[in-house]
């Protein structure tokens, strides 16, 4: 085989590579609750949500969210200081989104809330 023709061969197999590979999840919003515990991000381009619980305080998070304004869901995580949490939501059309630290004394300390695309 000829150079430029090996040449043509890898050209066409990186091309087809990248063409499956996923696409990278880029974060749509982000918000965070009042007190710093809990932070949500959405990546749009999955529609996936990564919770985490941001400090060592031993308050759970959780995040709500509702899909095209229906009924509020929540999402509750309570493996400690510095972990997280993800799952992906289905559909289309709009979505809202914010993150609580679930305060066990007190009232919770939410986020306001966020609109975004599905």
């Amino acid at each position: 085989m000829s150079r430029s023709a090996s040449i043509s061969v890898l050209c066409g197999l990186t091309l087809a590579a990248l063409a499956f590979t996923a696409p990278a999840a880029s974060a749509s919003g982000q918000v965070v609750s009042p007190d710093g515990g809990a932070t949500l991000n959405y990546f749009s381009s999955v529609n996936q949500f990564t919770l985490r619980d941001s400090r060592c305080d031993a308050h759970s998070v959780y995040a709500n969210y509702r899909l095209n304004g229906g009924a509020t869901q929540r999402v509750d995580h309570s493996g400690g200081c510095n972990t997280e949490r993800s799952w992906t939501v289905s559909g289309t059309g709009t979505i809202q989104y914010r993150a609580c630290t679930n305060i066990q004394a007190g009232p919770d300390q939410c986020s306001s809330w966020i609109n975004d695309s599905l």
